[in-house]
């Protein structure tokens, strides 16, 4: 069954967060062109013994606008060496349930949020690269190209800052 929930890959982010916040700095990929307005980036998970590192994308949006409003849906970007097991912790696992995983949940009393998740992957020389968009719409493949352009694969955050505006 997926990660999205449970005590086990709850624990298992904690564990890894503290090891992340561990370092002096941090090094972590940024896309330098997104497709709309972005109001913040923030390292959301990470583990700094394989190289994962999770980035959260919040979008722009004007005082009580949802991204359905808008049309700019929350995104995460995630690289992790090749022959990691996908990530699949949060909302981003909803898209690698499987219709057995989801029953499993219904059985438990678990009802999860079937929000539709757009899963974008990709792989370069040294790593596996997925992009998850949540529910408003999926990344074209001209955006997604551009993406893959303009990231910045190490870009280095100021020590002890894992949230930022690259662009204010």
């Amino acid at each position: 069954m997926s990660d999205w929930a449970g005590e086990d890959a709850d624990a298992a982010f904690v564990e890894r967060r503290q090891r992340w916040q561990e370092h002096a700095c941090v090094f972590a990929p940024v896309p330098m062109w997104w497709p709309w307005p972005l109001e913040r980036v923030t390292v959301d998970d990470g583990d700094p013994d394989t190289g994962l590192v999770v980035v959260d994308l919040e979008p722009f949006l004007w005082p009580g606008e949802t991204c359905a409003d808008a049309g700019r849906p929350h995104a995460k970007l995630v690289r992790r060496r090749h022959g990691e097991p996908p990530y699949a912790y949060g909302w981003p696992g909803l898209a690698r349930m499987t219709t057995e995983d989801i029953a499993a949940l219904d059985e438990q009393g678990e009802e999860p949020e079937l929000t539709p998740v757009f899963v974008h992957d990709w792989q370069d020389g040294r790593w596996q690269w997925t992009v998850f968009i949540c529910g408003v719409r999926e990344l074209t493949d001209t955006e997604l190209s551009r993406i893959r352009q303009k990231l910045d694969p190490d870009y280095q955050l100021p020590q002890d800052v894992s949230s930022f505006r690259p662009w204010a």
